[in-house]
């Protein structure tokens, strides 16, 4: 009897230290939330961007409002555990918060920018290279805009908190053949995680290619945090919660991160400035490139509001070679 009452106990207890783990967190999250935690842009950005330098390659002219704070996301498709992987998405989410006026720029995989200690090579490469360092710094020194917090995410996993927290509605905004055979019809779709990873992977059945797919990708996390925003509960909390911790890493603490929650839930969702690297697709060595067109890239980060004005005369320091890889 005493041998079959100690695992029971032993259940019990942790069930409580888990219960109370969990109040404590919600009081902590609570109290952070409450407290009127406001998001900020740290004092030295973990990117800062690069000031011209005389004789050296001009970086974008136009200013940067010191008031925003950028964030990049950086999605991992990695395919086996631990592989140095190349980012699959990188999506550069600007926020003012006096304003809450959020903006999304997509930076295309194959754009072919200058990656320090690297010369001259796909953007997606960076992480490859150097992981999120190297990657906020490729960001930040080829677009002239300090990066304050990126976010790495493990999109397989991260995707597998559609199927804790239910399925989501995606809008498809034109027919789609995915890789796999399955086709999607231009509307809205149920989307389980299997699902959904299989439609934001899709590109070259896309008839926009990769900007297609980048700018269904940032529709598709716009259309995710409206439906988490809508049906989350504290139920809910200890779940996502382990998925995020295990799927995302990030450099933000627990009071930015609540302060960026807090910013989100009052945001207009609908509202969210979408934008993306304008240029076009060359081939040099038999390999495919995103060629950047600086000027019109730069009116985008302006039209965006990410940064004061559209450039005028400056260039990147990828576009002021024409140095071929």
């Amino acid at each position: 009897m005493v041998r079959s009452g100690r695992p029971r106990r032993r259940r019990i207890l942790r069930t409580l230290a888990w219960l109370a783990g969990l109040g404590a967190l919600a009081a902590g999250l609570a109290v952070a939330y409450f407290a009127g935690y406001e998001l900020t842009a740290p004092e030295q950005p973990v990117a800062p961007a690069p000031e011209p330098v005389s004789g050296g390659a001009p970086v974008p002219a136009a200013p940067v409002r010191p008031e925003r704070v950028n964030i990049l996301l950086l999605g991992i498709d990695a395919r086996q555990e631990g592989a140095q992987t190349r980012s699959d998405t990188m999506i550069l989410v600007s926020i003012d918060p006096s304003t809450r006026d959020v903006a999304m720029f997509s930076i295309p995989r194959d754009s072919r920018v200058q990656i320090p200690g690297h010369g001259l090579d796909k953007i997606t490469h960076a992480h490859a290279f150097g992981g999120v360092e190297l990657a906020t710094r490729t960001v930040a020194e080829n677009f002239g805009i300090p990066v304050h917090h990126w976010a790495r995410i493990d999109m397989p996993g991260f995707l597998k908190l559609i199927d804790v927290l239910g399925p989501v509605e995606v809008d498809v905004p034109y027919d789609l053949r995915l890789d796999d055979g399955r086709f999607l019809e231009k509307g809205r779709h149920t989307m389980d995680s299997q699902l959904a990873l299989a439609y934001l992977r899709e590109r070259y059945n896309d008839p926009d290619g990769d900007f297609g797919r980048a700018s269904r990708q940032q529709q598709f996390l716009i259309d995710v945090a409206k439906q988490l925003k809508a049906g989350m509960t504290l139920l809910d909390l200890p779940q996502t919660l382990a998925i995020i911790n295990r799927y995302v890493e990030t450099d933000m603490g627990l009071r930015d991160a609540v302060a960026l929650a807090r910013l989100a839930w009052g945001t207009n969702l609908d509202g969210i400035k979408r934008g993306m690297v304008k240029g076009r697709g060359i081939m040099l060595n038999g390999i495919y490139y995103y060629e950047v067109d600086w000027p019109a890239t730069n009116q985008v980060l302006a039209d965006l509001g990410i940064k004061d004005g559209p450039a005028t005369g400056g260039t990147n320091a990828a576009a002021a070679t024409t140095k071929q890889p």
